[in-house]
């Protein structure tokens, strides 16, 4: 049963993020044709919320009968599902079960794997101090295990906490030092991401010449894969520069470019930040109704993501004039 639900999960993962690393090779002894069959990412995300609980348990019960190569798979596996719908605290206690796990089996290249998404997780749940603490604990597993894709993400990752910290320098390096290895390894989605970081260190730090220099960068580099949600991300954060320069009609055209990539992936996480954005410049731009209706869209979605943002954006709505 927890072969079929690793399986399964595994097939679920590569759905959901066609680029993302193969970590295993599935081999079931027996009939696979009960395994489910995904036509496309919307029928995944479908299928796995319907077996959410089912997999979370799948992970404990191996955990309970010592398979501890299992607990870390099917964790994994379960990983691009829980982060499309911000299952965070799933996301968290699953992958620390799965940390534990490549412990006990002393497999240091899957303990830095496994490390590095849990730091993600961190992350993304607004734990900058864990997360860099397990982003770093990622990067030594990896180089202890000659695994350069892990080391790179990991090292991208600890640039995006030093970022949202406000330490930029610290920022810009470590996501230099990301690109630097995903381009001895031929990394092309890491690569742009890491232009991506780049760019966005430089723009804290006020150099948004520079910056924009780096998203073009990362821009050229989306076009040999097809990876939509890259430069979704990336016009996002030129609007942001545009709309600190005051170019906030550039700004808009740019966030509508991140809102209609968001849609489409139904990724509602980065579809309420653009929402926010482009919010912000229709009002400096004196479209108040539109930054009214864009700011209340992306209310709805910060509160059914749980995201402290929403309650930000509850007084700025009440502030607006009538």
């Amino acid at each position: 049963m927890l072969d079929w639900f690793f399986a399964a999960a595994y097939e679920s993962y590569q759905a959901i993020l066609p680029q993302g690393r193969r970590f295993a090779q599935v081999e079931l002894g027996r009939d696979v044709t009960t395994l489910p069959v995904f036509a496309d990412q919307a029928s995944t995300v479908k299928w796995c919320e319907s077996q959410h609980a089912n997999l979370m348990d799948a992970i404990n019960r191996a955990e309970e009968l010592g398979f501890d190569d299992l607990v870390w798979k099917i964790a994994v596996s379960c990983m691009a599902f829980l982060e499309r719908l911000s299952y965070k605290n799933d996301w968290i206690a699953s992958h620390e079960k799965a940390v534990s796990a490549t412990r006990r089996l002393r497999d240091r290249a899957a303990e830095g794997f496994v490390l590095m998404l849990l730091g993600d997780a961190y992350w993304f749940r607004g734990r900058y101090r864990d997360a860099l603490s397990t982003y770093l604990g990622s990067v030594a597993a990896a180089r202890d295990a000659h695994d350069k894709w892990t080391e790179a993400f990991a090292l991208r990752g600890s640039g995006l906490v030093q970022q949202d910290l406000g330490n930029f320098v610290e920022a810009t390096s470590f996501s230099e030092d990301a690109l630097r290895v995903f381009r001895l390894i031929g990394e092309t989605r890491g690569e742009a991401m890491s232009l991506l970081s780049i760019g966005n260190g430089l723009s804290g730090l006020g150099r948004l010449d520079e910056a924009l220099a780096r998203y073009a960068e990362a821009l050229e580099v989306c076009r040999r894969i097809s990876n939509p949600w890259i430069p979704g991300m990336v016009s996002n954060q030129i609007g942001l520069v545009h709309a600190t320069q005051g170019h906030h009609h550039l700004a808009v055209d740019d966030f509508k470019v991140a809102i209609e990539v968001f849609e489409e992936l139904k990724d509602e996480r980065h579809l309420s930040f653009a929402l926010r954005d482009i919010g912000s410049s229709y009002l400096a731009a004196g479209h108040l109704d539109d930054a009214r209706s864009s700011w209340q869209l992306a209310y709805e979605l910060f509160t059914s993501l749980d995201d402290p943002e929403g309650g930000l954006l509850a007084a700025k709505i009440a502030a607006l004039p009538a």
